[in-house]
């Protein structure tokens, strides 16, 4: 097996901001240490990430909890058995971090699934949390972009119709995959479930790559296994749950 670690920069790290009850904010990010690509004597390849958490807890309110008996630790040193409950939040902004390698651009999507109060705090006496965060990946090649620029002479969508049919492309494909990552749908069979009759044939095509193309550059879709067919992200995946 070969292993080949690549060089690449940052274009966008920030945090995910959660609020969380007992008058706490949590601010968090998943960044990206190492992309990893590993080539079988087959010569298949894939690709694995190093990654890191960062984070830190704001209080926002005192009163709401006393860390008095709390002992001081660090994160690192925290584990399941010093968590004392499962604490409850809504999110404020949740980010794609992108990276960029000679080659491609990286969306990294991190979603904090869970978060927990344990029984330590830090030297200033702010509580230490232990929270669970799905994340996942997209590779873009830089080539699938430039072959996906319109290259029409004007765009048929308007911007707010182009909002509208994103939308439901990605609701259909989130139907037809039941919403599972790992399987692919041809663009034009959920293009045909969407039941569009607004569109002359000739049109249709430059239709669909510009929903595509947009959902794309939002992260929401990938490409499946050749340029016809397209599957959901994690970031597309969670955006599943507003679907009717």
């Amino acid at each position: 097996m070969n292993i080949k670690h690549i060089d690449f920069s940052t274009i966008r790290e920030d945090f995910s901001i959660y609020e969380i009850e007992s008058g706490l904010v949590l601010r968090t990010k998943q960044i990206v240490t190492d992309i990893v690509v590993e080539t079988t004597e087959d010569n298949k390849k894939m690709t694995r990430l190093g990654t890191r958490d960062v984070s830190f807890v704001v209080v926002t309110d005192v009163n709401k909890i006393d860390t008095t008996n709390f002992e001081i630790s660090s994160p690192d040193n925290v584990t399941e058995k010093d968590q004392l409950s499962e604490l409850k939040f809504t999110h404020i902004k949740e980010v794609v971090n992108i990276y960029e390698t000679d080659s491609a651009l990286l969306f990294l999507t991190s979603k904090v699934q869970k978060i927990f109060l344990t029984n330590k705090k830090d030297n200033v006496g702010v509580p230490i949390l232990r929270n669970e965060i799905l994340t996942g990946f997209n590779l873009l090649s830089k080539d699938t972009l430039n072959v996906h620029q319109p290259s029409y002479s004007a765009p048929i969508l308007t911007k707010s119709e182009l909002d509208i049919y994103s939308e439901r492309f990605l609701c259909e494909l989130c139907k037809q995959t039941n919403r599972m990552l790992e399987t692919s749908r041809r663009k034009r069979d959920i293009y045909d479930g969407l039941r569009l009759e607004a569109f002359l044939e000739k049109g249709i095509p430059q239709v669909i790559d510009e929903i595509v193309q947009d959902l794309i550059i939002k992260d929401m879709i990938a490409h499946g296994n050749n340029r016809d067919e397209i599957r959901l992200t994690l970031k597309g995946l969670s955006e599943c749950k507003e679907c009717k």
